[in-house]
């Protein structure tokens, strides 16, 4: 089964990149050895690691189980893979962010191997910050559209307990 690539995603991460990119480039030297912008990075990031995980472990408990039919679950199933792969890698981003201000912070003179650290601490910092802001957006539209699954499964089921309750009853005198 292919799937289609986005053009907008593509371009989009291509952006992303730049911008980080950009980003690291102007502001590394501001980073080293600054011991307030590595606490707040590494704050921030230990922070969001520990939310993804959180919203790893509620979300997904028992979706599959919910489901009415095997192959429904077997389908929600496939969503669930796909939903914990894209926040796999936001988890692996952001631990590497909190690897690089550790070793960032070790303050090596070798080969001005400090700078490349720096650089790649804010690059990867800036592109983990962006993609950490679609995540509230991604987890309400999930939440909704399976709220807005529940509420039509409801009505299905109010509606067709209606129907056989008014085929079942018999007659009135005045129907007679």
């Amino acid at each position: 089964m292919k799937r289609k690539i986005s053009r907008v995603k593509i371009l989009s991460f291509i952006l992303v990149i730049e911008v980080s990119a950009v980003f690291a480039y102007f502001f590394h030297g501001s980073y080293h050895n600054n011991s307030n912008a590595v606490t707040v990075v590494t704050a921030a990031f230990s922070i969001l690691a520990g939310f993804l995980v959180a919203v790893l472990g509620i979300g997904w408990d028992e979706r599959v189980i919910r489901s009415r039919t095997w192959r429904a679950s077997a389908i929600e199933l496939d969503l669930i893979k796909k939903d914990i792969r894209k926040h796999q890698g936001m988890f692996y981003l952001y631990l590497s962010v909190l690897t690089l201000a550790f070793i960032s912070s070790l303050d090596f003179k070798i080969f001005h191997i400090d700078e490349c650290i720096d650089f790649a601490v804010l690059f990867f910092s800036c592109i983990a910050l962006v993609y950490s802001f679609r995540l509230p957006g991604y987890l309400m539209r999930r939440n909704v559209a399976e709220l807005d699954r529940i509420v039509r499964e409801r009505q299905l089921r109010e509606t067709s307990t209606r129907q056989s309750e008014t085929q079942e009853q018999p007659p009135t005198s005045a129907q007679q």
